[in-house]
């Protein structure tokens, strides 16, 4: 199961890539991605599916960096490129994960002004688990802590 789905999953960030020469051989290099809109991702993909080996490696954003976007259009522009495309074209996929976002990063702070009390309660539990989780990596990677505070409304941006 784990092999046939895998592919599915695979993720890239292509300013950030890095293959060893066997493994980017054997998956066809560029050549093998050059129709693909997202080919960092395609990539990714091409290297599960021809079980290549794979790994993600994090850093602390000290050892490279990349500013992929200089104003708010490009921003609009590069998200609206890349996002469906990131998820294979698969609109349920892609619509499920859009409604799995609003329902973990946004319904919570709804319910928080509007809910019942018990409602609030539990939005304010969900919260905080999401805040916690966010400010562990805003402290591992060194990001402003505040910026987690907006993710629900870039959520409704995206």
């Amino acid at each position: 199961m784990r092999q046939k789905f895998a592919p599915a999953f695979a993720a890239a960030c292509g300013q950030f890539i890095a293959f060893n020469r066997d493994a980017y051989d054997k998956i066809g290099g560029h050549t093998s991605v050059r129709q693909e809109i997202v080919e960092d991702v395609e990539l990714a993909r091409q290297d599960k599916t021809k079980r290549a080996k794979h790994h993600y490696v994090r850093r602390s954003g000290y050892d490279v960096n990349c500013r992929m976007y200089q104003s708010h259009h490009e921003l609009f522009e590069g998200l609206r490129k890349n996002f469906f495309v990131g998820f294979g074209r698969n609109l349920p996929l892609f619509l499920f994960m859009a409604a799995m976002q609003i329902i973990v990063f946004v319904i919570p702070f709804v319910a928080l002004g509007f809910g019942s009390p018990q409602q609030k309660m539990i939005a304010g539990i969900l919260i905080a688990i999401f805040l916690m989780q966010r400010w562990l990596l805003d402290l591992r990677f060194k990001w402003n802590p505040l910026i987690s505070l907006l993710q629900p409304i870039t959520i409704l941006l995206v």
